[in-house]
């Protein structure tokens, strides 16, 4: 599974909600499981070992996805609801749409007074920007106020080496399973047995794949 099959899987509905508007419906790539696992793996793998100790799912396509990255990485799931929804006291956040405005709920006891979600990472679709947000929250004054530090490159760098690290994958498995050819040309070289030189490539693919 790759990226551009999983975006292939996602179906456009044009002029949803209101004409103009491009809906990306991901349901046509949920009910397919390998992508499924694959976006769940993804995010898992960019965002373990971080110390978040927070996922926010947003209502309703971020409680499909949010749960599951949490319980890999262990962390907790905050619901970032539409209003009404909640039962307790709440904080809310009005935003605008391509298509008009609209607010959004989270309760304040998600997180504990004085303490802060630590490395929430947000993705802004405006500005194609990477985010790592530290929330407080201050009960007494009804106030959560954020802290953000702009980690796009460190994001886009650790990308672009997990792509690095897959495309080498590939090419020694391509190696392994379908040219001996070129293991035994590499055996010759390194003065080694045909199957020493596969154990070594099998354990460099296998490095690349821990990494």
């Amino acid at each position: 599974m790759t990226a551009q099959e999983v975006k292939d899987a996602i179906r456009n509905v044009p002029d949803f909600p209101v004409k103009g508007i491009q809906f990306k419906d991901i349901t046509t790539a949920l009910d397919k499981p390998e992508c499924l696992c694959w976006m769940r793996d993804k995010m898992v793998e960019t965002y373990k070992n971080k110390g978040i100790t927070k996922v926010v799912g947003i209502e309703s396509r971020g409680f499909i996805l949010a749960p599951a990255v949490a319980m890999e990485i262990g962390a907790g799931f905050v619901p970032v609801r539409k209003p009404g929804k909640l039962p307790a006291a709440v904080f809310k956040q009005s935003y605008e749409l391509e298509y008009g405005t609209d607010v959004i709920e989270m309760h304040q006891d998600a997180v504990e007074e004085g303490k802060n979600i630590d490395s929430v990472i947000v993705y802004n679709d405006k500005t194609e920007k990477y985010f790592d947000v530290s929330i407080t929250v201050v009960k007494e004054h009804r106030l959560a106020f954020a802290i953000y530090k702009d980690i796009t490159q460190e994001t886009l760098q650790e990308e672009k080496m997990r792509l690095l690290r897959e495309e080498m994958v590939e090419v020694t498995d391509k190696v392994i399973n379908k040219q001996m050819a070129a293991v035994q040309e590499i055996a010759s070289l390194l003065g080694e047995s045909t199957a020493e030189a596969k154990v070594a490539l099998v354990n460099f693919r296998n490095t690349l794949k821990d990494e």
